[in-house]
């Protein structure tokens, strides 16, 4: 049949994931396999560092805070002077295994305080240099899977690349309804621009196919996540974990962080959904024996200022704090931790380069020794 309106509505509804796509046509060379797997957690806007790991017993803290510091008898002591948020509370397990580390003063020289460009930088590792080359498209060809990566968010920049495809869905029951809609079509058309549409539609209705095989044989999790959005995606990918989907990357975000204004309210209520999503994910991993097979990487595009604005908030500032969390962590604080009385035009000094992290997981999780970011040393939460 010839392509109308209708048929090309019909296939636009999958449009958003098609860029990404490069998928064998072969289900057998999508054997399920059991792999390490990185997950990317994006907190979007600027998470605010200071009110996350908190040095509950620094006066100045107090002092730049006066009402945004969270009380010192209301914080989840670490050590070194260090707490976490009240409603982190239900990472405490985490901490208590040993498998929750944070990353101190994390940053990099000249930071960007635009939310676009620091985003730039956190997903290239290449704060100079005119590239939108993600810096995991770099350390994983060795990975045969064609398909490198899955985002339940609406961008996976950090993948973007020559021979790294990713394919960004909202979740996988959607995704398999809108490919089947476009299987029943067998449309042609004279029309140029729609000619790579319609050349990787049976790729799509092939994975579709062997996808649906894989999470119809996913067993019952005994785990109830929570309902928000952050919960649900987290749900997703767990059981695409359980279904051994061969996917070695995922990617989800949270927010928006950008607590310009009313930030205690906010702030905590962000902190929760990822401290509750996170132990709900943790309890089924374990139970599935595959805990020591994921790594849960968050980043930021950027901090805020030390000292509290006149609304209730913070600006936009430069380091921040990154949580690491997985089987095979070595749990504690990494990082010297920015001191508060040698600020940088008003912000924490950064005191670890996000390169450092990024070495740390490229060599010890993903097994390469591309650095294309350059020679930064690791950290030890991996070994």
């Amino acid at each position: 049949m010839r392509m109308n309106r209708r048929d090309f509505l019909g296939l636009a509804t999958i449009l958003p994931v098609l860029p990404y796509l490069s998928l064998s046509n072969n289900a057998a060379a999508q054997t399920a396999q059991r792999g390490k797997t990185l997950i990317l957690l994006e907190l979007k806007g600027g998470n605010d560092g200071l009110n996350t790991l908190i040095p509950y017993q620094d006066d100045l803290y107090y002092h730049h805070r006066p009402n945004l510091a969270i009380r010192a008898s209301n914080t989840i002591p670490l050590t070194q002077g260090m707490a976490m948020h009240p409603a982190l509370k239900p990472l405490t397990k985490l901490w208590e295994q040993g498998d929750l580390a944070w990353v101190q003063g994390i940053g990099y020289p000249q930071s960007s305080e635009s939310h676009f460009l620091a985003c730039d930088v956190w997903h290239t590792a290449r704060p100079t240099a005119k590239t939108m080359t993600g810096w995991l498209a770099h350390v994983l060809p060795q990975y045969q899977q064609q398909t490198k990566g899955i985002s339940f968010d609406e961008d996976f920049a950090a993948l973007q690349g020559r021979n790294s495809k990713a394919l960004m869905i909202k979740n996988p029951q959607q995704f398999l309804d809108q490919v089947s809609l476009v299987r029943q079509k067998q449309v042609q058309t004279d029309k140029v621009a729609l000619a790579h549409i319609l050349a990787v539609q049976n790729q799509l209705g092939t994975t579709a196919g062997h996808l649906s095989q894989q999470l119809t044989a996913m067993p019952q999790l005994p785990v109830t996540f929570p309902q928000h959005l952050f919960g649900k995606q987290l749900a997703y990918i767990a059981q695409m974990i359980a279904a051994n989907v061969d996917v070695p990357i995922y990617k989800l975000s949270l927010g928006s962080f950008d607590t310009h204004i009313n930030q205690s309210h906010r702030h905590a209520s962000l902190l929760l959904q990822l401290a509750e999503g996170l132990n709900a994910f943790q309890q089924i991993m374990q139970h599935l024996g595959r805990w020591n097979e994921v790594l849960i990487m968050s980043y930021s595009e950027f901090g805020r200022r030390v000292a509290e604005n006149g609304n209730g908030g913070t600006d936009h500032g430069t380091a921040s704090v990154q949580m690491i969390a997985g089987g095979q962590v070595r749990g504690g604080l990494y990082g010297q931790t920015p001191r508060l009385d040698q600020l940088d035009k008003g912000n924490l000094a950064y005191t670890t380069d996000f390169r450092s992290s990024y070495t740390t997981i490229a060599k010890y999780w993903l097994n390469s020794t591309q650095q294309p970011w350059g020679k930064y040393p690791s950290l030890s939460f991996l070994s």
